[in-house]
């Protein structure tokens, strides 16, 4: 195998991430949950999937982010391909719901 398959082949296997998302605390459930619908729609047409979700529910932030005090935290452990995490990346950032989110490859500690 040529060294440009293998890294392809390696680039595109489905890997363990978590994702923490920090909704604004007046989001409404509905919206939440079609957030949620949206990020396992996308991982899920490159054959990923949710191992796991967790609603930590509101908390206050360490410091404000823009004028938010508070924030409501969604925990999500997925498989994933890195194509379908760089699509829900861009997908948060322009989302007005969120104020913050992070997702961490587990399989590179």
């Amino acid at each position: 195998m040529a060294a440009s398959e293998l890294l392809k082949s390696r680039v595109e296997n489905l890997r363990d991430y978590e994702l923490v998302v920090i909704l604004t605390t007046d989001t409404p459930k509905e919206k939440v949950e079609a957030i949620l619908e949206g990020i396992s729609k996308t991982i899920a047409e490159k054959e990923g999937s949710f191992t796991e979700v967790n609603h930590w529910g509101k908390r206050k932030l360490a410091y404000l982010i823009g004028r938010y005090g508070e924030g409501y935290y969604v925990f999500i452990k997925m498989k994933a391909k890195p194509s379908s995490i760089r699509k829900i990346n861009s997908d948060l950032r322009i989302s007005e719901q969120v104020i913050r989110h992070m997702a961490i490859n587990m399989d590179e500690e």
